[in-house]
């Protein structure tokens, strides 16, 4: 039966089942993890890099340095199209993972070393958010980072009143701007476009 089976799917502990009749019940022991989206922005310059690789490296080097993280997804989010200092099309990426709770701290540091590793950039920065919930002023802070300039100023205002929320300068804070408004598509009903 399926419920048998169930205890070789990966990150299952174990399982307690009984069957009643022709049917087979159980109960599933996993590990616990939070859920955790990082926002990454402007770590590329003209001719050199890109966001979207740069985000897929972090999350396959998480993986490799942090066993216990878990990758969900990777999104490639576009921004107003018309800054002047946008390379490319004006794209932040989003990486989302699954985290045991005891490791948040060495994330937040992980993620750091990766990126100013890779890096092309004098203005990268990255932004990290715990949980399923987006918190509204994200929401309101990507739509408009979509329709126009946003100042660095503005979004660190608004992410000091969150809790959940943290920005981290990597080489500069120009990129807090994609790097937060990324973080909103994590909420599965906001398109990446």
């Amino acid at each position: 039966s399926i419920v048998k089976a169930m205890k070789y799917a990966r990150g299952v502990l174990g399982i307690d089942w009984f069957k009643r009749g022709d049917q087979y019940y159980g109960k599933i022991r996993l590990k616990a993890y939070e859920h955790l989206s990082i926002g990454v922005d402007d770590t590329d310059r003209e001719g050199d890099g890109a966001t979207w690789a740069l985000a897929i490296e972090l999350m396959r080097e998480l993986k490799n340095k942090l066993h216990d993280v878990e990758p969900i997804a990777h999104k490639v989010v576009q921004l107003y199209p018309y800054i002047n200092e946008k390379t490319g099309g004006n794209y932040a990426s989003l990486v989302e993972v699954a985290i045991p709770p005891g490791l948040k701290e060495r994330v937040l540091d992980v993620v750091h070393d990766i990126v100013a590793s890779r890096t092309k950039s004098p203005n990268t920065s990255v932004a990290f958010m715990w949980g399923l919930t987006v918190p509204e002023r994200i929401k309101k802070l990507l739509n408009l980072a979509r329709k126009g300039r946003v100042t660095v100023q503005n979004v660190l205002d608004n992410v000091n009143k969150l809790r959940e929320v943290v920005v981290k300068e990597v080489t500069g804070l120009r990129g807090c701007i994609g790097a937060v408004a990324a973080l909103a598509c994590s909420d599965p009903s906001i398109s990446m476009a």
